[in-house]
């Protein structure tokens, strides 16, 4: 909502770069935070929950780091806490997306599962996770479609440089590698 853009740095840095909006629109500042901790490892995807908080997954790990956000500092970046480990017990954590109930829900690259995991008001405290779905071909992106009450776009399925992307009304979308071809 403060117009910064968050980029996760994995390639051997395990780090994740926030640049401040510029005042001219479409510009960026210079990359002006690096976070770090919370047992980075391979930074994949990045989600924010209702609180401004920032959560990562570290696709060569078993954990989600969050990055808890400090509320009345103002619009300046590098306004988050130290990353610590709020989710462990996952298999390379890749894809994140909270519903509007504010769970998140982790796509598991390697295990080939979505696990719903339910956020405590404390940064860190999320319940047990359950696994909800099962037999997928490496999740890797996740997102919630509009709610009924949004406007309803048409549904499609596309299919494009090796990505499969099934969309769904106000149901999970998820991203995966495809393993088989498809019939033409």
């Amino acid at each position: 909502s403060r117009g910064n853009l968050f980029v996760a740095n994995s390639a051997g840095s395990d780090s994740i770069t926030e640049f401040a909006a510029g005042a001219t629109p479409g510009t960026l500042k210079a990359g002006t935070i690096a976070l770090t901790g919370g047992g980075l490892s391979e930074p994949y995807d990045l989600a924010f929950d209702a609180r401004g908080n920032l959560f990562t997954s570290n696709v060569l790990g078993t954990t989600i780091t969050e990055f808890a956000f400090t509320p009345g500092v103002g619009i300046a970046p590098g306004t988050f806490g130290a990353g610590i480990a709020a989710a462990t017990g996952l298999n390379s954590p890749a894809g994140l997306a909270f519903d509007a109930s504010g769970d998140l829900f982790v796509g598991s690259y390697d295990g080939g599962t979505i696990t719903k995991l339910a956020v405590g008001a404390t940064p860190g405290t999320f319940g047990t996770g359950k696994v909800v779905e099962t037999g997928l071909s490496t999740p890797a992106y996740l997102a919630f479609g509009p709610l009924s009450s949004a406007p309803v776009p048409e549904a499609s399925t596309t299919i494009s440089l090796g990505l499969l992307l099934t969309l769904g009304l106000g149901g999970l979308i998820v991203s995966a590698r495809r393993k088989a071809s498809l019939p033409r």
